[in-house]
């Protein structure tokens, strides 16, 4: 799958602003604090004993997430937005 997305990404105008890795989401995530705008997952839920490090994992690097899983014929689809960098602002 990330050779596809990576062929995909190569022709892409931005593409090289993306970048793709595989880790265990059990251990701590190999990005530094407020690097990213947001993290897309896909599938990737059921596969985790809990969901408290996953997602506060997400949040240490400040961007939104967005996940994609689905269940027999249910599908969920789970949006957080990013927090705001200045709480002054609107």
């Amino acid at each position: 799958m990330l050779s596809q997305a990576r062929a995909l990404l190569s022709d892409s105008p931005n593409g090289d602003k993306v970048t793709l890795l595989t880790h265990d989401l059990t251990r701590a995530w190999p990005l530094s604090d407020a690097c990213a705008d947001v993290m897309f997952g896909d599938l990737v839920l059921e596969h985790l004993q809990t969901l408290d490090f996953f997602f506060s994992e997400a949040a240490r690097w400040g961007g939104g997430v967005r996940i994609k899983e689905y269940y027999s014929l249910n599908f969920l689809s789970l949006q957080v937005p990013p927090p705001r960098r200045d709480p002054l602002r609107l």
